[in-house]
């Protein structure tokens, strides 16, 4: 006969059922406290000239190109540590 009882037992599959019903109830879309049902999201955008759009493109593009240079610099700065350990590791042994 296996070690504990089987009130234990019982009672630990209850307590996981309930914490499961819990847990089901807060992420039920049935209970969605931020939206109202059948209200669609309204966004205020503003109306955009054809030159004020490609001012905000061209701003965009650019701070994805300087995104793009950090990330790159820090790729091959991670290689070049990586490389270094690794030479001196061998260089040493």
């Amino acid at each position: 006969m296996p070690h504990g009882s089987f009130a234990a037992f019982k009672e630990t599959l209850a307590l996981k059922k309930a914490r499961d019903i819990k847990k089901k109830s807060i992420y039920d879309n049935k209970h969605q406290v931020s939206k109202s049902p059948g209200s669609n999201t309204e966004f205020n955008f503003p109306k955009l000239t054809a030159s004020e759009l490609e001012t905000v493109k061209y701003n965009i593009r650019k701070e994805l190109k300087k995104d793009r240079r950090k990330t790159r610099f820090l790729i091959a700065l991670i290689f070049i540590t990586i490389l270094s350990l690794i030479l001196t590791f061998i260089i040493s042994s």
